[in-house]
């Protein structure tokens, strides 16, 4: 549906950046990186294009920064398991 909204136009809900965007991308924002058989250059260029706009945005940039206590914690836990097995 994304893909096909932007052969209509530049964002998500219209030729302004809007909410629909920031929403959209919360959803779709890591699959790129985790499921790419269903977002890529080659099925969505389209989708693939607004996704390097939404990276681009100073916004985004600063939310990506952020740090992420849910990764630490993940990541503290694995380590202990591994540990204890």
């Amino acid at each position: 549906r994304m893909e096909k909204q932007l052969q209509e136009t530049h964002w998500m809900a219209g030729p302004d950046f809007s909410l629909a965007d920031v929403s959209c991308y919360a959803f779709t924002g890591a699959m790129p990186r985790y499921a790419p058989q269903r977002m890529n250059s080659t099925d969505t260029p389209r989708l693939m294009d607004w996704h390097g706009r939404m990276e681009a945005r100073p916004g985004v940039q600063a939310a990506l920064a952020m740090p992420n206590p849910v990764r630490t914690t993940l990541n503290g836990a694995r380590n202990t398991m591994g540990a204890m097995l």
